[in-house]
């Protein structure tokens, strides 16, 4: 399962800096309190999924509680906030703020952060996903400066190496929750095994999501986001929110595949 995130990071130097930024002041001005509670709405839909694939609906109460403490409010931005206090230097949480402040850095998360929530539609998804496929089958030019920001933000490859880390952690929790008997080897194999597979869905996915929040930017507008984004206060914005985004999911996958075990002995009773 993708963690359904693509970080969509940029440091612009122009404009005021704003003093004594926050790690918090820029958690709020980046709207991440929205996107977590996407993200959470999205993993108490997954635990509806696996109610109904693995306890063959019957978790009733029980699951429902778990995967709500799992996926308990605050707990992704807690977590993201934290890293990009511990990952960032004071200039660049300030750097990164004084462009995320101004009507330009305003604009952009806000397309993003609509982007995102309308991606939690399955439907709005496939299309979104179709529309993506198309545009590289047809080597369309328009994709060009997407395809540079995904290689600049190592989205693709940071993004599958997240999803296999939380399917590992998964696996792990299931066989200390007591519901499978497989060692590590098995694990890996089993999760490598699907590495081709999580390859082409996130880049899909990414791809999709891309072309959605960045469309309506003119070419200007793109250009000076690529520019920005090779920066290293860029680069280490990148890097801290998907540090903190991983710390969040290698926790909560891990106690999901706990959980669920717990369920599925619970439900054999």
């Amino acid at each position: 399962m993708l963690r359904g995130l693509v970080v969509c990071l940029l440091i612009g130097l122009s404009g005021p800096v704003i003093a004594d930024s926050t790690a918090t002041d820029l958690a709020r001005i980046l709207r991440l309190g929205d996107v977590a509670q996407v993200l959470r709405d999205e993993g108490i839909a997954y635990g509806q999924d696996l109610d109904h694939d693995m306890l063959a609906g019957a978790g009733g109460a029980f699951w429902e509680d778990q995967v709500g403490t799992i996926y308990r409010p605050g707990r992704i931005e807690t977590a993201v906030t934290s890293a990009l206090d511990t990952g960032m230097t004071a200039p660049e949480i300030e750097a990164a703020f004084a462009f995320y402040a101004s009507p330009e850095g305003q604009e952009i998360v806000s397309l993003e952060t609509t982007a995102r929530i309308a991606m939690a539609d399955p439907e709005v998804e496939d299309i979104a996903r179709r529309f993506a496929r198309d545009m590289r089958d047809a080597a369309d030019p328009a994709l060009d400066p997407i395809r540079r920001y995904i290689d600049l933000m190592d989205l693709v490859e940071r993004n599958v190496a997240g999803a296999i880390e939380d399917n590992l952690l998964f696996y792990r929790g299931m066989v200390d929750g007591g519901a499978l008997d497989l060692s590590d080897g098995q694990i890996e194999d089993t999760v490598w095994g699907d590495e081709s597979a999580i390859r082409a869905d996130a880049q899909d996915w990414v791809y999709g999501y891309l072309l959605m929040a960045y469309r309506p930017l003119s070419v200007a507008q793109m250009t000076s986001y690529l520019d920005f984004s090779e920066s290293p206060a860029g680069q280490a914005l990148n890097s801290a929110m998907f540090e903190g985004f991983s710390v969040a999911y290698r926790q909560i996958s891990y106690e999901l595949g706990r959980a669920l075990a717990r369920a599925m002995h619970s439900t054999t009773l």
